[in-house]
């Protein structure tokens, strides 16, 4: 009977040991996993931002195709451990006084790395987080009051896959075609259908920084349409561009 305290003790001890061992080594796994995934967000975000970079440059490099007349231009890209591949299909329709001056359909170039993603459509490009999505690069439209210059710029994919790790966005102009309107109160209108609810948002949101004065301009589900009357002596240009494109490493 005496010696059962000391054993009993002896086996606390040992339990208290194994307790805090255990302790110490979960928090030694949590501590590493999630400094791992803090280490892996921050590179990401590094990676992105990059990309970011690589995406505004391969727009002014796509400026060249249809402002220039260039027949071809690439540009090179670092994915890191994120993709690069086709977005859903956008359509771009420009209505000048009530006549289809122009109707696209685009396959958007899209870089996805994780939670974020960024997107190339109608000459701007754009970034998706989980908080939301911001307009980085304008689209090259010119909406004021007597000059208006609309490149409508179909994009059209050579192939459809995904790829990461160094790439090349290769370019190619196919067609262009140049549509001008010259008169008093001219009726603008712009319809876009994007592929979310969120960037047809972000589309009116562009717009509307780019001008202030629209007649109507709301998004319906994924598309947006905004439009606005010219004042006197106004001249409209609408430029019909199709660029075909590849991904390739």
């Amino acid at each position: 009977m005496r010696n059962r305290p000391t054993r009993d003790r002896g086996v606390t001890e040992v339990l208290g040991f194994i307790l805090l061992f255990s302790v110490v080594l979960l928090s030694i796994v949590a501590v590493s996993i999630l400094g791992t995934n803090a280490l892996h967000d921050g590179r990401d975000t590094v990676v992105t931002d990059n990309v970011q970079g690589g995406f505004i440059g391969m727009a002014n490099t796509a400026d060249d195709i249809y402002q220039d007349n260039a027949p071809h231009r690439s540009v090179t890209l670092q994915m890191g451990r994120g993709q690069m591949g086709l977005g859903d299909p956008v359509h771009f329709n420009v209505t000048i006084d009530g006549t289809h001056v122009a109707n696209t359909t685009s396959r958007p170039i899209v870089f996805t790395l994780g939670d974020s993603k960024l997107v190339y459509e109608g000459t701007a490009v754009f970034r998706e987080e989980r908080q939301g999505i911001a307009n980085i690069r304008e689209p090259d439209f010119r909406l004021d009051d007597q000059r208006v210059i609309i490149p409508a710029v179909e994009l059209t994919p050579r192939s459809n896959r995904s790829i990461g790790g160094r790439t090349t966005v290769d370019m190619v102009q196919r067609s262009s075609s140049v549509n001008w309107t010259e008169g008093d109160d001219i009726d603008v209108e712009l319809e876009i259908d994007t592929a979310t609810e969120n960037r047809a948002e972000a589309w009116q949101r562009t717009l509307e920084d780019m001008r202030s004065s629209w007649d109507s301009c709301s998004p319906s589900g994924t598309v947006v349409t905004c439009s606005y009357d010219t004042d006197s002596d106004a001249r409209v240009l609408v430029h019909n561009v199709t660029i075909n494109y590849d991904l390739v490493t």
